[in-house]
């Protein structure tokens, strides 16, 4: 059997090399001789190189040294070797002093952590695939900065970013920071945080298949001839039934693009921007650019799952009829 040294700063780091060191000393399932003192002394207090030597000695036990240990190749060493002896010749109950401040560093995380969670739950609105960060809660919290640099870093923003993002909630709500393949809008009461990556791209359809599309971002639609009309109109959102003469080929789907327009069933054929028709459903600028248009001939017909146009309704003199129905994407939203 032989004891092996490996030097570890004080406080809780040193515990995996005293581990390490008490395994090395006492194989699984080996009984225990020594006093409990003894049996405690290398997990609890710091691993002194003398403190080893002596112990070893006194029991008889090889001693073997790493000898990476000797080296000042390694910071560690320049450490051990040359700034914690000035340290003890200032205090010589450094290390002990060290390791009792480094315990109550371990708990001051620990009630950072307490805190932290305890604001993030008031603080934010966690959706399937978005969350809403409230600004006047955020704002009357201790260090907002701070608060806010915790919440989106697993998301990859930096600390920089941060600070810009709450200055734009003073003076530039509107804008948009990136972090791939997250995304955070500065709106007016929230910081809109999109953990979806971007679904954009065109999807051409030339020809009426019964196997689903499949959409980028994981959405599906199904189009399918009924040779019947719809028993009543009044069909889910995911659902629309059109014209079917009324379309021309190929379809399209895609998104919303600045000067966006159709004509909204109910409003008796009167024209209205897409970009109207998002704010007047309340979308948020990441909700507006997941949304998915149904083209054909240049004009849209079907702002997907929202609204059909007036233009390409099925009516009672339709004699050909076009159904489609949406599937929203099911998938995890990245970085939850």
């Amino acid at each position: 059997m032989s004891a092996y040294c490996d030097s570890a700063p004080p406080g809780r780091f040193h515990r995996n090399i005293a581990v390490q060191f008490r395994q090395r000393l006492w194989p699984a399932g080996a009984s225990w001789h020594f006093a409990e003192e003894r049996q405690r002394r290398p997990a609890t207090a710091v691993c002194h190189q003398k403190e080893i030597l002596e112990f070893a000695s006194e029991e008889e036990i090889e001693y073997r040294e790493d000898a990476s240990n000797l080296t000042d190749k390694y910071n560690r060493n320049l450490v051990r070797h040359h700034v914690v002896p000035v340290f003890e010749q200032i205090n010589p109950a450094f290390q002990k002093v060290a390791g009792e401040n480094i315990e109550r560093l371990g708990e001051a995380e620990q009630l950072y952590d307490f805190a932290l969670q305890k604001i993030t739950d008031d603080v934010v609105e966690k959706g399937s695939h978005e969350w809403r960060i409230d600004l006047r809660k955020l704002r009357s919290c201790p260090a907002p900065i701070t608060v806010l640099f915790e919440l989106l870093k697993p998301h990859g923003f930096n600390n920089d970013q941060v600070k810009n993002i709450l200055q734009s909630a003073e003076s530039q709500p509107g804008s948009i920071f990136d972090a791939p393949p997250a995304r955070l809008l500065v709106d007016r009461f929230f910081l809109i945080l999109s953990l979806w990556e971007n679904v954009g791209g065109e999807v051409e359809i030339s020809v009426i298949s019964a196997e689903p599309i499949e959409l980028p971002g994981g959405a599906r639609l199904t189009i399918s001839y009924p040779a019947e009309p719809p028993p009543t109109l009044a069909v889910g959102a995911n659902t629309a039934w059109l014209d079917g003469d009324k379309l021309q080929f190929p379809l399209k789907l895609r998104h919303w693009q600045a000067g966006d327009w159709f004509c909204p069933l109910g409003m008796g054929g009167k024209r209205q921007k897409l970009q109207d028709f998002f704010s007047n459903n309340k979308l948020s600028r990441f909700e507006k650019d997941k949304v998915w248009l149904l083209e054909t001939g240049g004009n849209i017909a079907w702002v997907v799952g929202m609204r059909l146009d007036e233009r390409f309704k099925v009516m009672a003199a339709t004699k050909s009829f076009l159904r489609l129905d949406f599937q929203a994407a099911q998938s995890v939203p990245n970085n939850l």
